[in-house]
């Protein structure tokens, strides 16, 4: 899956297969802000998806809410 760009903010899902767990994929995130290309703290999940698709899918879910609630509050 490519990046999107939300409310200002770069989100390139990129969910990991761990070697303890091979076939399930964690989703995780990578932010930078648009305007500066400075990192922000990446998004992970603890629960494992059956597809990278899926862990992306919810990455992904979990960005834009995380740049809804914390970064752009009012």
């Amino acid at each position: 899956m490519t990046g999107i760009l939300f409310m200002g903010v770069n989100i390139t899902p990129d969910s990991e297969e761990r070697d303890e767990l091979p076939g399930r994929w964690w989703p995780h995130a990578s932010l930078t802000l648009a305007s500066t290309g400075a990192a922000l703290e990446d998004v992970v999940h603890y629960e494992n998806y059956r597809s990278k698709e899926e862990a992306d899918a919810v990455a992904l879910h979990l960005a834009r809410r995380r740049i809804r609630d914390e970064l752009h509050q009012g």
